[in-house]
């Protein structure tokens, strides 16, 4: 298609079923379908629209992936060679670094990282132990406050669980690599801190199970075993599947089904700039045999596409939203606790969904609206065949399509940006969250494990310097530093113009008060933290997807 046609400005904002030029739409539709077309690349994962317009124009990342190609398996000899190796090549120590190895000031920051480190939206409550965790009372014998049991703690509320078991399970590993498939307990103590309490390495009979009260080697190894997993399920996971996958299915369908002159479309095309780039990018340069994904992670790329197909398989639409994840997950019981990420999250979820709704209402304003839009039914079940679990529109309110245009949004912005932030200080320390473990858990008893041990676990060191190198690029200000945040300056003049319709216009502008209004409220939590987070600030949200 002609670029000229791509970049034609639409005339104004109208429902199909009221265009007094339908000839024409049904023309603009028509071109669309035949330019939004998608083909399967991987067995048992959504196909993908290869081609790039000018509606998703966005700049390559410069990752210089000559320069990330790890070369040998020579283990470290020391932890000290390890940090040494951050000031030859003058790099700056990541934050983790610091209180790694610092005893309890190394368990109260293993625990804030599930609150507001690069992957916070796993956590969460529970008031029994699942059948698959084999943690024992006698393990965490004397981890708890001296009047509470565990039945009693959990029945309180104040056991916490992260859970990969289900979704590391049985994963295909690379020659040489291992993958724990963790469950990880921790509690919400007297003097309101959360710490950790057990890891359980996978679901068996009899699993390895580790704790504070172990040897301290055997505590930190758990920790590494926990740690990798995690970076594997937020990365092929969460990160290329929720986000890059989600977000091109959302932007071809969008752009294939929706005219230029409609107000959904008007309304996300801002947000879904750069998706349907960004994941030909990943899966050209990123997920290709031999490439930086398959020789930097421990399972390689085909346990990497495992995990990402088990990411669609189990995707679950509805409680993806951030206010139903925030009510599933009982985030509420943390608050005083320091989950920073879920408070302020909810901040800007509200605002999304606000600004949505209100858009909706506009055009929307009574049920033959929707029952007519044939433009958006088709939008609709399209998504529906891609994501199976979204849900359906009603005719008679608009709050499931609220909530589908609130959870696009939600994801190309703040759920992304949240899974950016702070990459260099959690990631960028190889012990602290590593791409891959070269050896499994030792057979041997806990009270055996010694600092060797965790030296032979670490990748390499060619492997930590290519990680530390990728990550030093992934950085926001390194990779992304020309993607417009979600925070526009409307005094300066630097907005985006959204809508052709001077009323949705003007509901845009609002959103944007909006948005100020929420930075200023979490600036002045901020103040009052012991530490800031900034991630879900508007004016550091980036406004769509960038690898």
């Amino acid at each position: 298609m002609p670029d000229c046609m791509i970049r034609q400005k639409p005339k104004n904002t109208v429902l199909p079923q009221k265009d007094g030029e339908a000839e024409s739409r049904h023309k603009e539709i028509q071109k669309y379908i035949k330019l939004y077309q998608a083909s399967e690349k991987f067995n048992g994962l959504p196909p993908l629209c290869r081609e790039i317009s000018f509606f998703d124009v966005t700049p390559n990342p410069s990752y210089n992936l000559a320069l990330l190609r790890p070369s040998d398996a020579v283990a470290w000899d020391s932890l000290e060679s390890l940090e040494a190796m951050y000031h030859l090549h003058q790099y700056k120590m990541p934050a983790s670094a610091e209180i790694w190895n610092v005893g309890e000031a190394s368990d109260l920051d293993f625990a804030e990282q599930r609150l507001v480190g690069d992957f916070p939206f796993t956590i969460e409550q529970i008031r029994t132990l699942p059948k698959h965790v084999k943690i024992k009372p006698h393990h965490i014998e004397g981890l708890l406050d001296p009047d509470l049991d565990f039945q009693t703690a959990c029945q309180k509320g104040k056991i916490f669980m992260v859970d990969y078991s289900k979704k590391l399970k049985d994963i295909p590993l690379k020659n040489g690599g291992w993958l724990s498939a963790p469950t990880l307990l921790l509690y919400h103590n007297n003097n309101k801190q959360l710490v950790p309490l057990a890891i359980q390495l996978f679901p068996a009979t009899d699993p390895p199970i580790c704790t504070m009260n172990d040897n301290k080697y055997a505590w930190m190894l758990a920790k590494i075993h926990f740690q990798c997993a995690e970076t594997h399920w937020r990365f092929f996971g969460a990160k290329i599947y929720n986000i890059h996958f989600c977000c091109s299915i959302y932007a071809s369908t969008t752009f294939r089904c929706l005219s230029t002159k409609h107000p959904v479309r008007q309304l996300l095309t801002p947000y879904l700039r750069g998706s349907i780039a960004s994941l030909n990018y990943i899966v050209d340069k990123l997920l290709v045999k031999g490439g930086l994904v398959d020789n930097l992670f421990g399972v390689g790329l085909e346990g990497g596409l495992a995990i990402t197909r088990k990411a669609h398989k189990d995707f679950f639409f509805i409680n993806f939203g951030f206010g139903n994840d925030y009510k599933n997950r009982n985030c509420e019981a943390l608050k005083g606790c320091g989950y920073h990420a879920a408070e302020d999250g909810l901040l800007i979820w509200e605002a999304i969904k606000k600004y949505v709704r209100n858009i909706m209402d506009l055009f929307y304003t009574e049920p033959a609206d929707i029952i007519n839009d044939t433009e958006l039914h088709q939008w609709a079940q399209e998504l529906k065949e891609a994501i199976p679990s979204v849900i359906c529109l009603k005719e008679y309110t608009l709050d499931p399509l609220v909530f589908i245009v609130t959870n696009i949004i939600w994801t190309c912005t703040a759920y992304h940006s949240a899974l950016n932030d702070n990459l260099y200080d959690t990631i960028g320390f190889v012990p602290n969250k590593p791409f891959s473990v070269q050896y499994p858990w030792p057979r041997k008893p806990k009270d055996e494990i010694v600092l060797k041990d965790i030296l032979l676990t670490l990748p390499s060191k060619t492997h930590s310097l290519a990680q530390v190198q990728w990550v030093q690029q992934m950085r926001p200000e390194v990779s992304s530093p020309s993607v417009p945040r979600l925070q526009e300056d409307p005094d300066a003049g630097h907005y985006e113009e959204v809508f052709v319709d001077s009323c949705a216009h003007g509901l845009y502008l609002t959103f944007l008060e909006y948005l100020r209004d929420v930075e200023a409220q979490i600036n002045k939590q901020n103040s009052q933290r012991t530490t800031a987070y900034t991630a879900m600030l508007p004016s550091k949200i980036a406004k769509h997807v960038y690898v």
